[in-house]
């Protein structure tokens, strides 16, 4: 990824003795976005709040490197916050954002220092895996997905094939509309024009003329 940019704030604490941090996840859903963070307590950032799973969630290592197919990180969660389990029974979530910020707090009042970093941002394509473990002592329930980078993705870069869905890019252009005669058009390639009224013996280009 490209060099980030760090607001002052955010660096002197960064390097400070009694810096703490939280990790604030987004997590993108056809029902709306789900916020998250690794915090003991909800926080309130970016007219958001980010609802407190502590230890219940893990966040794995991002990962970056010059093989962009591997580029990820990997979440865990615990079932016994209901947030994403609920969220995951009722919604869509196969290809929509997943945000990974880095947030400092003020020590005096726990809130946040502008800017947190945004350190990953990625789709979600991956299952979300529900595993189960009993035993005589209880049990425990972990949701586990990995969310992929954006540059590992393979993406066509084309035309969109439709009037209206190219018109939504390109509000004038028509191109799309000619598209649908074309396909069963005979197009004559290696020879001049021919002439629609020729027939045999007539000055046709495109027709051979016994000799």
């Amino acid at each position: 990824m490209s060099p980030r940019t760090l607001v002052t704030a955010f660096k002197n604490d960064a390097i400070a003795d009694n810096a703490e941090f939280v990790h604030l996840i987004s997590l993108n859903f056809s029902g709306g976005t789900t916020f998250l963070c690794t915090g003991a307590h909800d926080i309130l950032w970016n007219s958001s709040t980010w609802v407190a799973v502590g230890g219940n969630l893990v966040l794995g290592n991002v990962e970056e490197s010059g093989d962009t197919s591997g580029q990820g990180v990997e979440l865990a969660l615990s079932g016994v916050d209901q947030t994403i389990l609920s969220a995951l029974l009722t919604n869509d979530y196969r290809g929509r954002v997943c945000q990974v910020y880095r947030a400092h707090l003020n020590p005096t009042n726990g809130t946040v220092i502008a800017d947190p970093w945004l350190m990953f941002e990625g789709l979600q394509l991956s299952a979300f895996e529900v595993e189960e473990e009993r035993s005589r002592e209880g049990g425990t329930v972990t949701i586990k997905t990995r969310i992929k980078g954006r540059m590992g993705i393979d993406r066509i870069r084309g035309i969109f094939s439709n009037v209206i869905s190219h018109q939504h890019y390109f509000a004038t252009d028509t191109f799309w509309q000619n598209a649908a005669p074309a396909a069963v058009s005979t197009i004559q390639w290696g020879t001049g024009a021919v002439n629609p009224g020729g027939g045999p013996g007539q000055n046709n280009p495109g027709e051979a003329r016994p000799s």
